[in-house]
């Protein structure tokens, strides 16, 4: 199965927030704590760092739009997320 599988959630430490929720948040506050954004384009979601953070995927420091794949890590500053895919059931 080649197909990318959306996330669903972003965890933080022991916390899953759904992306739609995280996505809302975002648009609501004019600060953001994270260090990054998580937009979705077309179907896939991309973060994107704001300005004066250094935002990691997988290890790997990105200065723009990035796409992103469940269990994708996603570091800010000393902040560390999970996309991950919550599958529910009835």
């Amino acid at each position: 199965n080649l197909i990318r599988v959306r996330p669903t959630h972003l965890l933080h430490g022991t916390e899953a927030t759904s992306l739609s929720d995280v996505i809302s948040d975002q648009n609501q506050t004019s600060n953001n704590v994270r260090g990054f954004c998580i937009e979705l384009e077309g179907s896939e979601y991309r973060v994107l760092p704001m300005a004066k953070a250094e935002v990691k995927i997988n290890g790997v420091v990105i200065d723009s739009s990035t796409s992103v794949a469940v269990g994708d890590i996603i570091r800010s500053d000393s902040e560390e997320f999970q996309l991950i895919r919550v599958i529910q059931r009835g």
